[in-house]
């Protein structure tokens, strides 16, 4: 009689898989890691029953391997069906993807597999291989049968919520608050990590993190916690429940600070900056889909999850600024998803992207490839870093490509100066407003954990470019890559450091901008980005304001000379900067620190429109269009209409709008046929119906449905003095007694 029934080798499945479990290697060549044997995978449903996994391990690329040993026909037959099930139980319960999941299957026989095998193959999206268990000379010889998984949707949801803590006992007592709030929701699975600080200059917090919400617990939840999906805006389309589930734990809690929603918003950055400066300490599972004993998710898993700096399924939760990844053809489609993250990663910089790609796509089985890479979107701040942290520099990535443990060949990519641009203070802060739209954005865009856009206009505005280095680590040659548009000369070393060291003037311009701000995360913990915020619509708005109130004063010849003679430094005399801009009601400037660069701002929009000739209307947005609409004068003096008028007929068009001592504008429904107009309404600025025209040199949309037009008035007086009135009511307007001459032959004339 055989004793060793299982290829005359073992007596029984068991004393099989437990010398499997032994001898990873023999499966294959890979690096695998045990976890466990007969590993419990509960199912949360009650007409289910519970599986287990025969041997559970991990590779060196951090995938799960749940290896499934079977040995008789009848086994065979079942491996498919098991397998599917136990794997589906597996990634509901530890909140893990398809990709993440790769599953072996042992079997001693495989006529019964072969048939079936296409077709699991398209229901399930795991990497598959089958091996065929031989006895080869009394050696147990495992032959490699490989399949192909696709995507799956993420389980890691990437909402995540910060609290915020005085001491230590409160954020203890807060974990507890929840864990009792959460304990009767079954269909809930989440978890609170909490966070000790490394230095005394920086509070408690806490992480609360979600699972996905399995649809058969959805209406439940939902009942319980009367959620009506009312927290928008929603930043990650598809977790509206998650979203919702965190808000109702969060608004339920009531024993951590009170913070803005910005503040205990949660992304893989903001937690990426945490691991620098706290330990993560304790974890509290919440909820009732968690295993009595789970293996997978301690702190440093979940903590892994959280930081998400490798793309590997997780879109909607991946790490904005940080990316890493040890990858291989030779793990199957898997491969294909990480060239595509990688791709997708860089693609902000086109010059990256496209020799990233090339190289990727030459790479072979025999080749694993370990890559890093950052994406530093504020180059800004970064600078404002970088003049106290010499270390901190811009964007990166390194490439190395491995064979037999060998490193063969490295690709480096970074951004250097041109050594060439420098630009003035108001250049620099003209650049920001226009990139940032105002200060205040720009101080609160480096926190935002919704913020997709990108700002990288600002590394070619200062004279930055791409670069890449191969370096051949075989013969420690390097070749530099770069394009024909890059600067002739071009030096790849030239980095932050020295262009910081180059252009103080652009050290001292970020270090007043983001003075209160920290160099480094959790420097401090709570400071408003939006104090002493200003807009380019202020700027425009105060200096169009200055410059017509001098006008007034000299005239507007005088006034456009002395604006270009003086750089603008006019407008503010003789009162100061400060009583200006608090006559002109801008206070909350006037008492700011940054209250120089927003004058020296306005001195610039100033001598640029004086230099090119042009009249400054202020930012003509919807708002301000609004507020000129209000001003109603009544000029009855100025009523002096002609009682007669020959010519050429000129259109009619648009509404008059005035603020003195800004120029007046015409708001119009739709671009007129000619650019000289006759206004259609002026009763609604003046209080009467007054004959007057433009000639417009500018239209500027400001809605969907409002244009607004700037130019020169021209309005028909009886004598000089009333065309003298006229200016203080319409500083762009000229008074004409006999003739307004658009040609040689052509005109209207009055009489009066």
């Amino acid at each position: 009689m055989n004793n060793k029934p299982v290829l005359n080798l073992f007596h029984k499945e068991d004393d099989f898989s437990e010398y499997l479990a032994k001898n990873l290697s023999l499966i294959t060549s890979e690096k695998l890691t045990l976890i466990g044997t007969k590993y419990s995978v509960k199912n949360p449903r009650k007409s289910g029953a519970d599986g287990e996994l025969d041997i559970l391990a991990k590779d060196d690329y951090g995938n799960f391997v749940i290896i499934e040993v079977k040995r008789s026909d009848k086994a065979a037959r079942q491996t498919l069906n098991e397998l599917a099930k136990y794997t589906a139980l597996f990634m509901e319960q530890m909140g893990l993807m398809e990709e993440n999941i790769r599953c072996f299957v042992v079997s001693t026989e495989w006529h019964e597999l072969d048939l079936p095998l296409s077709y699991f193959r398209q229901a399930v999206s795991v990497d598959v291989k089958g091996f065929k268990a031989l006895n080869n000379s009394g050696q147990l010889l495992l032959k490699e049968r490989q399949l192909i998984p696709p995507q799956n949707l993420p389980r890691f949801s990437p909402e995540t919520r910060f609290f915020h803590f005085d001491d230590h006992a409160s954020m203890l007592l807060h974990a507890e608050e929840i864990r009792a709030l959460t304990a009767s929701l079954d269909g809930l699975k989440a978890a609170l990590i909490t966070l000790t600080p490394l230095n005394s200059n920086i509070g408690y917090r806490s992480i609360l993190c979600i699972w996905r919400i399995q649809s058969e617990y959805s209406d439940q939840l939902k009942n319980h916690c009367k959620l009506s999906h009312n927290h928008h805006p929603y930043p990650f389309a598809g977790w509206e429940e998650e979203a919702d589930i965190l808000e109702w734990i969060t608004q339920n809690s009531t024993l951590s600070l009170n913070t803005s929603r910005e503040l205990a918003r949660g992304t893989p950055e903001k937690i990426a900056f945490c691991a620098e400066n706290y330990d993560f300490t304790d974890l509290f599972f919440l909820g009732g889909q968690w295993q009595k004993k789970d293996l997978i998710n301690d702190v440093e898993q979940i903590k892994k999850n959280l930081i998400a700096d490798s793309l590997r399924g997780y879109d909607t939760n991946r790490n904005r600024y940080r990316y890493k990844v040890k990858s291989s053809p030779k793990i199957g489609p898997a491969w294909t998803t990480v060239c595509k993250e990688i791709s997708a990663f860089v693609a902000w910089s086109p010059f990256w992207q496209q020799n990233i790609n090339e190289i990727l796509s030459d790479i072979d089985s025999t080749h694993e490839i370990i890559f890093h890479a950052t994406d530093d979107r504020h180059f800004y701040y970064r600078a404002y870093q970088a003049c106290t942290h010499s270390e901190a520099d811009l964007a990166f990535f390194e490439l190395n490509i491995y064979q037999h443990n060998q490193c063969v060949c490295s690709y480096v990519g970074g951004w250097a100066w041109d050594e060439k641009t420098q630009l003035t203070q108001n250049e620099i802060v003209y650049n920001m407003l226009e990139l940032y739209d105002s200060v205040g954005w720009q101080r609160q865009a480096i926190f935002s954990a919704v913020d997709e856009n990108r700002y990288d206009e600002a590394l070619l505005e200062n004279g930055f470019w791409p670069w890449i280095v191969k370096i051949n680590t075989q013969n420690n040659s390097g070749k530099l890559i770069i394009t024909e548009q890059h600067p002739e000369f071009f030096n790849h070393k030239a980095n932050l450091k020295i262009f910081l060291e180059k252009n103080p003037i652009f050290c001292q311009t970020v270090q007043r901008i983001f003075y209160d701000i920290p160099t480094k995360p959790c420097d401090g913990q709570f400071f408003n980005v939006l104090n002493h915020s200003f807009s380019v619509e202020d700027i425009h708005n105060v200096a169009a304001l200055l410059f017509w109130k001098y006008v007034k004063v000299v005239g507007i010849e005088k006034a456009n000379d002395d604006v270009i003679n003086t750089s603008g430094n006019i407008l503010f005399e003789p009162d100061g900067i400060n009583n200006v801009l608090i006559k002109c009601n801008y206070q909350w400037i006037a008492d700011s620190p940054l209250v120089d660069i927003f004058a020296s701002q306005v001195k610039y929009v100033s001598l640029n429109h004086a230099e090119r000739e042009e009249n400054m209307y202020g930012f003509l947005s919807e708002q301000e269009l609004t507020r000129r609409k209000t001003n109603h004068h009544s000029q009855l003096e100025l009523d002096k209409q002609p009682v007669g008028i020959s010519g050429i007929a000129v259109p009619q068009a648009g509404t008059l709008i005035i603020a003195p001592p800004l120029p007046a504008i015409v708001e119009l429904s739709k671009i007129p046929q000619s650019s000289f107009i006759q206004i259609e309404n002026t009763v609604q600025a003046l209080g009467f119906p007054s004959m007057m025209y433009m000639k417009i040199d500018g239209i500027q949309e400001t809605t969907d449905y409002s244009l607004a037009a700037t130019g020169i008035f021209y309005i028909p007086v009886p004598d000089k003095e009333t065309g003298i009135l006229w200016r203080e009511v319409i500083p762009n307007s000229t008074g004409i007694i006999n003739e307004i001459y658009l040609s040689s032959d052509t005109g209207i004339r009055f009489k009066w």
